[in-house]
């Protein structure tokens, strides 16, 4: 896994995809994904712009996995998590090998509900764009496990 994504950016990975009152749920597994922290990685490598919270990378069966992850534990503004997404995606890109063609991407927003309706609307019509690719956000309740939503 690592000859893929973050082989010297050890100081920036976390066991679990989590803040202080939402988490996704991760597989038991530790050696088949590397889960990276936004926060760290923004405080550790200088980074400027504002990151999604976890960008997952995870190795099944039938190829690689690439989420970007927002969690959201109180209030959405659409648009931030979006840009958020977007940015993780960005960063994620430049980490990974072009040979990595069997790669599913799938950027999520994890949340405890209660969105109000024009921050929904906004997340539905807004995509993330990866290697030319334009894909919808999916939305997940805090508690999900990553297993069941890719």
């Amino acid at each position: 896994m690592n000859q893929h994504m973050w082989t010297t950016c050890t100081c920036c990975t976390m066991a679990g995809c989590q803040d202080s009152r939402c988490a996704l749920v991760l597989p038991s597994s530790t050696q088949n994904f590397t889960c990276i922290s936004g926060r760290m990685y923004q405080a550790n490598h200088g980074v400027n712009q504002k990151l999604c919270d976890c960008i997952i990378l995870w190795s099944v069966s039938g190829g690689l996995v690439l989420a970007p992850v927002e969690l959201k534990s109180g209030g959405i503004n659409a648009k931030d998590c979006v840009a958020q997404l977007q940015n993780g995606a960005n960063l994620a890109n430049t980490f990974l090998s072009r040979r990595s063609s069997r790669l599913n991407f799938a950027p999520l927003l994890v949340h405890r509900g209660g969105m109000h309706p024009i921050e929904y609307r906004i997340l539905n019509n807004r995509r993330v764009l990866f290697r030319g690719k334009s894909y919808p956000i999916q939305q997940a309740r805090c508690g999900s496990q990553l297993a069941n939503l890719i």
